[in-house]
């Protein structure tokens, strides 16, 4: 059982297991993209010189 959403509603449904294998597959690529992102930005925040430099530095969304 996953959980989904189907037409805005979430609920648990059942999956075969070649769906759910994709799902952590995109799961684990979405999540690399977001810890390298991390990494860059926190790298980014470390070596900003002033406050605005540092608050101006934001995190966007990876597709």
């Amino acid at each position: 059982m996953l959980w989904c959403e189907s037409a805005g509603t979430w609920s648990f449904k059942q999956h075969t297991q070649a769906q759910a294998q994709a799902v952590v597959a995109s799961f684990v690529t979405w999540l690399n993209k977001c810890q390298s992102q991390l990494v860059t930005l926190t790298y980014q925040v470390n070596s900003a010189t002033t406050i605005p430099a540092a608050q101006a530095i934001a995190w966007v969304n990876p597709q």
